[in-house]
């Protein structure tokens, strides 16, 4: 089965479940977490590691880091956690315990040399939720153009995300949308995968 028809069924699928939450916050968040675990399981399978540009907390980077684990792969984080964001770096410490040899930490912007040079490692999924302004969303995509998915948070609610969404990830790859949901997938090259 080919990875865009395996992406484009997650989605389908996740979107029918999610269409009857109403505004459940709640679960919601718990199902995003499911959607990017089983992404990062299908992505840990192709050639690469998985990255997440914006951790925060580090809740999405244990999920990544699970599914890293299963394959043999590593994580790349790169966050600043500047300025309010400062205490969450903690919370990501602890969060992240346990998986501290398969991840690797760029404590810096996105667009700094330290994360582009990291960043052009070989990748198999890019996970972008960090700063959703235009540009930033733009510069990150070009960072990780190499990635076989790429998934982009909060394509509807932010404006500078949104934009970039229609009017950019388009040239990148084959773009699914979850809309309701806020998020953006771009399979870069539709392989084979035997799943």
């Amino acid at each position: 089965m080919s990875l865009l028809t395996i992406v484009r069924q997650m989605i389908e699928r996740y979107g029918a479940i999610e269409a009857d939450f109403g505004n459940s916050t709640v679960k919601h968040s718990v199902y995003k977490r499911i959607r990017y675990l089983e992404i990062a399981r299908i992505a840990a399978q192709l050639e690469g590691d998985l990255a997440e540009i914006g951790a925060r907390y580090g809740l999405t980077t244990a999920l990544l880091a699970m599914a890293a684990e299963r394959y043999d792969r590593r994580v790349l984080v790169v966050d600043s956690w500047q300025d309010h964001y400062k205490k969450d770096h903690q919370e990501f410490i602890k969060r992240t315990r346990g998986w501290e040899g398969l991840i690797d930490v760029v404590h810096a912007d996105s667009h700094s040399q330290e994360a582009l040079e990291a960043l052009s490692r070989p990748l198999s999924m890019a996970l972008l939720d960090a700063d959703h302004s235009l540009a930033a969303v733009e510069q990150d995509l070009e960072a990780v153009k190499h990635a076989r998915i790429i998934v982009v948070d909060g394509i509807h609610d932010v404006q500078g995300a949104r934009s970039a969404w229609q009017h950019i990830a388009p040239d990148y790859g084959l773009t699914l949308t979850l809309p309701k949901l806020r998020e953006g997938y771009i399979v870069t090259e539709d392989v084979e995968l035997s799943i």
